[in-house]
């Protein structure tokens, strides 16, 4: 297999259109915002405060709704080892694997937007996703200035992450595996280099299609390992997809549109870049 070689990079603009961000109050309107359990709307009460179906209200961070469940907000950073082993709820067990992993990227260089990889990067997606059109959803947005620098200036943008903090941006806190989404509600979904961060990236992949209109596109970027992808090593990744394990994930819900193969922009020889289009295929 032949990687394309890329060198070029992509400047950060300050320039950015925060209308084409969602904003909350669209979301409620559009009946797009539901809750990530039951998927029933999520409304605005007498008071104006954001509640589910059973009127309880949700909690707001700088006025991004927290979608997943409050036992799971919680800082675990002072948490002992022995707290971790009775850990018996599923969701938090999650949250805690998520937050060990989470400090991984804080601890590594990926953290530094300044890095020349990071802008070879953000110019090779800018590119992939040039043809873009509709409304987009950006599952594991992390920096959304970063995003807004690589999507199409006409899309209509919404950013959605797992870890609760502050936000120049409104973005939705939520889970990849529980999208607090309606059926069939984007044009697009996006996972630019987050599907590997995610734990269960197989029930991600199957959100993605719930939520993505019929004939919508999902739009993947990811690490390929071709050698030395023991996990053993790693302290930020939930998975390292190797050869054509991401395309198989996609097989039962997507056609395969388009696929980019890039020489690692941190000109490592173990890895590549892969980047994927795909069409949502059926009905739900």
């Amino acid at each position: 297999m032949k990687l394309i070689k890329c060198e070029k990079v992509l400047e950060f603009s300050d320039s950015i259109n925060e209308n084409l961000i969602y904003s909350l109050q669209e979301l409620i309107e559009r009946g797009i915002l539901v809750d990530h359990i039951n998927k029933k709307p999520l409304i605005f009460n007498d008071k104006n405060e954001l509640v589910n179906s059973a009127k309880q209200k949700l909690k707001l961070m700088e006025g991004s709704p927290i979608t997943i469940p409050y036992d799971i907000q919680k800082d675990y950073g002072n948490m002992c080892l022995n707290d971790i082993i009775k850990i018996s709820d599923p969701i938090i067990q999650y949250q805690v694997l998520s937050y060990i992993k989470g400090s991984g990227e804080v601890i590594g260089v990926n953290a530094d937007k300044n890095l020349i990889s990071y802008k070879k990067h953000l110019y090779r997606m800018k590119s992939f996703l040039s043809n873009m059109t509709g409304d987009v959803l950006d599952v594991g947005c992390d920096d959304i200035s970063s995003s807004l620098n690589v999507i199409p200036k006409s899309c209509k943008y919404l950013g959605l992450d797992s870890f609760v903090s502050s936000s120049e941006y409104f973005k939705v806190f939520g889970l990849a595996e529980m999208l607090p989404f309606a059926n069939n509600s984007f044009n697009n979904l996006l996972f630019n280099a987050s599907l590997d961060h995610v734990l269960d990236y197989n029930e991600a992949i199957l959100e993605a299609w719930r939520v993505l209109k019929n004939n919508g596109y999902l739009y993947i970027s990811s690490y390929v390992w071709k050698e030395r992808a023991t996990l053993l090593k790693d302290i930020i990744h939930f998975h390292h997809f190797r050869r054509d394990q991401l395309l198989c994930s996609l097989t039962n819900y997507f056609n395969i549109i388009e696929v980019q193969n890039f020489e690692c922009p941190k000109n490592n020889n173990h890895r590549y870049q892969k980047f994927v289009k795909a069409k949502k295929i059926g009905k739900n």
